[in-house]
C-alpha cells in the first residue's frame, strides 16, 4: 500500500518536487512513500464513538485496517500509519494541554464535543433535534465523519473532516466547492514551520479554468495549467503525475477535484 499526499506548508520541510516562482519555492509539495500493507499498520480494536462514549489523550481511535487514527494531543488531529499528521481540528485554538482532562465525547443527544478543563466545550457537531441514533467513525481513506442511523441499516453523514482540510489533500479527500451548501474546501499553509495556525498561502481548485491555484493573501501566485488530454497537468512534471488518478466533477451538487492512486500502488 502506497499513499500520497498533496500538502502546504511555507518554505520548508523535505521536498520531493518544487518549482521556482519569482525565485521562490512553490508551496506545493507532492509526496510519495512505500509501506507494506502488514507491518506499518496499527492493530486497531475500535474504530467508532458510540453514545455516550469518550475519548482522551491515553485513547486512540483506529480504522478498520489502521491506516489512519484519531488522536487527541494538543488538537483533535488524524496521523496516518507513518506518524504525520494529515488533519486538525480547529488548529486556531490549540488546547491548554495535553491532559487526560481534555475529552471528546458524542453525548445521547448526538452533541460531538471537545470539553477541556477551565475553557467553554467545543461543540464539532449539534444535531437541531435529540438524536441517539448517531455513529462517530474514522475511516480507512481518513475521513472521520459522524453518521446517522437509520432503522433499516442505511446511514447518512452528519458532519466529516473531509469538509474541513488543514494542509494535507489524501486520496478521495476534495477541494472546491459544494453548490447546496456554498461551502468551501481548500488548503491552507502553516503560518511559520513550528506555528500550525492559519498562513497565508491557499490551495484551491478553479472550476471555470479546470486547474489548481496557490493564492497567496488571496491572490493567484501559482496556477497547475489545465488538464491536458492526457490526463495530466501543463505545469506539474510529467514524471510525478503518471501514477494518480484525477476525479474531476462538476454538477449542480459540486465542482471538485480529487485524486486516488492507480491501482493503490506506485510501481
Amino acid at each position: 500500500m502506497s499513499t500520497f499526499l498533496f500538502f502546504l506548508k511555507q518554505y520548508y520541510s523535505l521536498i520531493m518536487i518544487s518549482f521556482r516562482i519569482k525565485k521562490q519555492i512553490i508551496l506545493i509539495y507532492l509526496w510519495l512513500w512505500w509501506s507494506t500493507t502488514t507491518s506499518l499498520y496499527v492493530n486497531a480494536t475500535n474504530d467508532s464513538l458510540k453514545p455516550g462514549d469518550t475519548f482522551n489523550s491515553n485513547s486512540t481511535l483506529c480504522s478498520k485496517q489502521g491506516k489512519y487514527c484519531l488522536e487527541l494531543r494538543r488538537y483533535l488531529i488524524v496521523i496516518d500509519v507513518n506518524g504525520t499528521v494529515v488533519w486538525f481540528y480547529d488548529r486556531n485554538h490549540p488546547f491548554d494541554s495535553e491532559e487526560d482532562s481534555t475529552v471528546l465525547s458524542l453525548d445521547y443527544s448526538g452533541v460531538l464535543k471537545i470539553e477541556c478543563q477551565d475553557r467553554k466545550p467545543m461543540i464539532i457537531y449539534t444535531s437541531p433535534q435529540p438524536n441517539n441514533n448517531t455513529v462517530a467513525t474514522m475511516l480507512d481513506t481518513g475521513n472521520f465523519l459522524l453518521q446517522q442511523l437509520y432503522p433499516n441499516g442505511t446511514k447518512s453523514i452528519l458532519w466529516q473532516s473531509f469538509d474541513y482540510p488543514t494542509n494535507f489533500l489524501i486520496p478521495t479527500m476534495k477541494l472546491g466547492v459544494n453548490r447546496k451548501t456554498g461551502h468551501n474546501w481548500s488548503l491552507v499553509s502553516w503560518l511559520t514551520p513550528l506555528l500550525q495556525t492559519s498562513g497565508e498561502f491557499s490551495l484551491e481548485w478553479e472550476p471555470k479554468q479546470g486547474e489548481l491555484n496557490i493564492k497567496k493573501r488571496g491572490k493567484v501566485y501559482w496556477k497547475s495549467g489545465k488538464l491536458k488530454s492526457n490526463g495530466m497537468f501543463e505545469n506539474i512534471p510529467v514524471n510525478v503525475q503518471h501514477m494518480y488518478q484525477y476525479i474531476i466533477v462538476s454538477n449542480k451538487n459540486e465542482d471538485s477535484f480529487a485524486f486516488e492512486v492507480k491501482d493503490g500502488k506506485f510501481i
